[in-house]
């Protein structure tokens, strides 16, 4: 149990110029441990500038593209960042805040684009960001699903059944991978009318699909 001292300590290094894009990853991955706010502070900070400007123009500071930097070379940091962001939209749905939702939809397709480019520049894998259990999944989402269809059709059927079964076991999974993957979402509507007993949740994602 920290101390308000140490919480504001902590918080108070997290914040100056020192814990930058060259700060040790696994530095960062232990102030997120013992200090989980301080992630989610920028986060949700990052998100609220997108809101402000209703862009996501200027949105990328220095300061914010260090969260980008670490997302690319841990999982340990990827993986938390990620679920703010699916916590942050699913909010602004459960609301039926359109314009909110739209706006974090894009900042979450930017944020994984910007996020495969650093690693592309700093020679790491993708896939390997995500849990282990998701890896071969995530590795046919890479695809786009035509291209997939046309030249792997065994492979685009095995991934539609894999999407059908999250669908249907574990939708909020599938509602995280979708918004990573939005190229996706139209097998995901082609589908939509066997399943009717989604959360109200999901059927805005595939109803609002930008």
């Amino acid at each position: 149990m920290k101390t308000k001292e140490e919480y504001d300590f902590l918080m108070v290094v997290w914040k100056s110029s020192y814990i930058n894009e060259l700060f040790p990853c696994e530095l960062v991955e232990l102030f997120i441990k013992c200090l989980p706010e301080c992630i989610e502070n920028d986060v949700i900070s990052t998100v609220k500038d997108t809101l402000e400007l209703r862009s996501l123009v200027n949105v990328w500071t220095q300061r914010n593209l260090r969260l980008i930097k670490w997302c690319s070379l841990s999982t340990n940091v990827f993986i938390p960042v990620t679920r703010i962001l699916h916590q942050l939209i699913r909010s602004f749905v459960s609301i039926k805040n359109n314009l909110a939702f739209c706006l974090c939809k894009q900042f979450m397709s930017e944020f994984i684009k910007k996020v495969k480019e650093s690693c592309v520049i700093g020679k790491q894998d993708f896939v390997l960001l995500y849990p282990r259990n998701l890896q071969g999944l995530i590795v046919m989402l890479e695809f786009e699903p035509n291209y997939l269809m046309e030249n792997y059709n065994e492979a685009y059927s095995s991934t539609i059944d894999e999407l059908n079964l999250y669908l249907l076991e574990k939708p909020f999974i599938l509602f995280g991978l979708l918004l990573n993957f939005p190229a996706w979402q139209f097998v995901i509507n082609h589908h939509f009318n066997r399943y009717q007993e989604l959360s109200d949740t999901f059927k805005y994602l595939i109803d609002n699909n930008v």
